[in-house]
């Protein structure tokens, strides 16, 4: 069963849209921008970014809704500096604006067309515009095949007014 607030569009989705986060992803983060040392994971899933991060040396914090908790009700017990995660598409807009409401400091993955939409502007870029978008210039690798669209991280880092684009280095297995 997936979770009500997920888009039950025509398409086929993977169940609450869990799609594991290939390691050269978080990478691709991590080539432009370093985030605190505590994070927390709330979409952490097969667990494949937090490997990355904690190799990396932080303190992750790894949630999820397949283990009970649902990032739009759990009020955080434990300490965190920064979120770090791979979210839902269908519930992107909402889950960043979620994450700004608990810490200044987010790095979210998202399609490259989130950057369009005159609502998503008005929510996420007017209110506090990130301070970053790391483009990722490969397509995600699945199980079941290669996405069919680009990524980007979405970073904001503080309060901003004004937004840096930079590319992800690529890695040598990408």
């Amino acid at each position: 069963m997936t979770h009500p607030r997920f888009n039950n569009s025509k398409a086929a989705r993977a169940a609450n849209e869990l799609y594991p986060t290939p390691p050269d992803f978080t990478e691709a983060l991590l080539s432009v921008w370093q985030p605190p040392l505590k994070i927390w994971e709330p979409a952490s899933g097969n667990g494949d970014m937090v490997r990355v991060l904690r190799e990396r040396g932080h303190d992750v914090t790894p949630t999820d809704l397949q283990t009970g908790q649902d990032f739009f009700t759990t009020q955080p017990t434990f300490e965190f500096d920064c979120i770090v995660t791979n979210p839902p598409f269908s519930l992107a807009t909402e889950w960043a604006v979620r994450s700004l409401s608990l810490t200044p400091v987010v790095a979210l993955l998202f399609p490259l067309y989130a950057l369009g939409g005159g609502v998503r502007r008005e929510q996420l870029w007017g209110p506090q515009p990130p301070t970053l978008v790391i483009v990722v210039p490969w397509r995600m690798r699945h199980e079941t095949g290669t996405s069919h669209f680009n990524h980007m991280w979405i970073v904001w880092d503080g309060p901003s007014t004004t937004t840096t684009i930079e590319w992800a280095k690529e890695p040598k297995n990408a």
